[in-house]
């Protein structure tokens, strides 16, 4: 049997930054250009799961404090109506780039099949249209972005 396998990407323009931008990887530690540029941060759970990589430390040590690390953490376990699985995270010059996968259907409206009556038809609508919001808000809330942006 055959599965069908999507990745999505997403890309955030952060040119606007300048000098504030700087390059990190996080849940997919290592890999070029960040092979030995690993950090170590108060959080062990956090340093298991998001393998935060940086060439400045000191700009991730001030984005992740201990309290962004706990809001991420509880953000990254939190997947209940999450339509996306096996995020990459990576900021690199003036962008942050969003890896994952995700359903063929991601971001598309989906139509149903049958309509049993004009509210089923609008609440299918609805509910796809939050789901694919909230999952978009999740992938946003993975990071700290109000930390990155000071």
């Amino acid at each position: 049997m055959i599965r069908h396998s999507y990745t999505g990407f997403l890309k955030i323009d952060t040119s606007i930054l300048g000098e504030k931008a700087f390059n990190f990887k996080l849940l997919k530690g290592g890999g070029w250009p960040f092979q030995r540029d690993k950090v170590k941060l108060e959080n062990q759970l956090f340093n298991k799961v998001f393998r935060p990589v940086s060439n400045d430390k000191l700009k991730i040590r001030k984005m992740y404090t201990p309290l962004a690390m706990e809001l991420s953490l509880k953000r990254y376990f939190d997947r209940n109506g999450v339509k996306v699985s096996d995020i990459s995270i990576q900021s690199f010059q003036n962008a942050i780039y969003f890896t994952y996968s995700c359903n063929w259907n991601f971001m598309y409206f989906n139509f149903p099949r049958s309509i049993k009556s004009p509210d089923h038809f609008i609440n299918r609508i609805f509910n796809d249209f939050l789901t694919d919001t909230y999952s978009l808000y999740y992938l946003l809330s993975l990071i700290c972005v109000t930390l990155y942006l000071d």
